[in-house]
């Protein structure tokens, strides 16, 4: 069942990548009218070039010994998906072919050439952890002149790191917004319907005897989708207060194109003031959180 005129799309992590993918093709116009993306947007970061992809093909079709394009549709998919993995990663991206995908995404949504929906969009602020060990202070300022060079001392004036402690902080800010946050911002920006960003920062209660993690990635979606049943864990009353009020506002995106109603604190559209809704035990909309992190990024651009 369904109304095929109210369709929202979600995804998280390499499904929130599929999610921006779709946004972007002008062949999914119409399709949908909302999108739901959760930690995880590259704005072209794993993008490839036509020719890079055929060559990854010809590498693949190479280890499996096949011919042509007939025999590789014939093989079992878990032998090519073993081989694949073999290939280096972001191999199998999404592609610049001129069809699906007539430029690289960043250059899409920059351009206001995405199909623009409603969106939800966000990250979790465990999602740094993905991006790499932590490095000391002093390793930290190393990597930041070897990055931004002539920036250095802008890049450090936002993302300081004159302790250890303040540069894993920085770490982790910089994770959260280069894995999702930033793109999450450009993505937002770009659109005229109404977009919503948020940052959930919950910990959800772990297993007696487990090592609590966190806001781990993926962590948000049983909340999300209202599904802690689900998970063997002694949850507590402010985990169903959060899988009440955050499932609640996605329900009501899906059925209008807006998470607002009149029982649940204002979640403010995206817009010049930058408002991030912090899901943590209770939602808190925080305009500008970002506001001198993204107007650094925005200058690399």
């Amino acid at each position: 069942g369904g109304d095929p005129d109210k369709v929202t799309i979600a995804g998280q992590s390499a499904g929130s990548f599929s999610v921006q993918a779709l946004v972007a093709s002008p062949l999914s116009k119409g399709l949908f009218r909302g999108a739901i993306a959760h930690s995880g947007a590259s704005m072209g970061r794993f993008s490839k070039k036509l020719s890079d992809a055929e060559k990854t093909g010809i590498e693949l079709s190479q280890k499996v010994k096949s011919t042509n394009i007939a025999a590789l549709r014939n093989l079992p998919a878990d032998s090519v998906w073993k081989l694949a993995s073999t290939l280096p990663y972001g191999s199998f991206a999404p592609i610049t072919d001129g069809y699906v995908l007539p430029d690289d995404i960043g250059s899409i949504f920059k351009n206001k050439k995405h199909n623009d929906v409603a969106l939800i969009t966000g990250w979790v602020t465990g999602d740094a952890a993905l991006t790499g060990q932590p490095k000391s202070a002093t390793e930290f300022k190393a990597w930041a002149s070897a990055t931004y060079q002539d920036k250095q001392s802008e890049f450090l004036k936002v993302f300081p790191a004159s302790t250890d402690q303040e540069a894993l902080q920085s770490q982790n800010k910089l994770g959260n917004l280069n894995f999702a946050g930033y793109a999450n911002h450009v993505w937002a920006t770009n659109n005229t319907s109404n977009s919503y960003l948020y940052q959930f920062s919950y910990v959800p209660t772990d297993k007696p005897g487990f090592p609590n993690y966190g806001a781990f990635h993926t962590s948000e979606v049983p909340f999300a989708l209202h599904t802690l049943s689900k998970w063997n864990r002694p949850w507590k009353y402010s985990d169903y207060a959060v899988e009440k009020f955050m499932s609640t506002y996605w329900v009501n995106f899906v059925k209008t194109g807006n998470p607002n109603d009149n029982g649940l604190p204002e979640w403010k559209k995206y817009d010049a003031s930058q408002p991030i809704m912090e899901l943590t035990e209770k939602p808190v909309l925080k305009p500008g959180l970002f506001k001198k992190e993204f107007s650094f990024l925005e200058s690399l651009d």
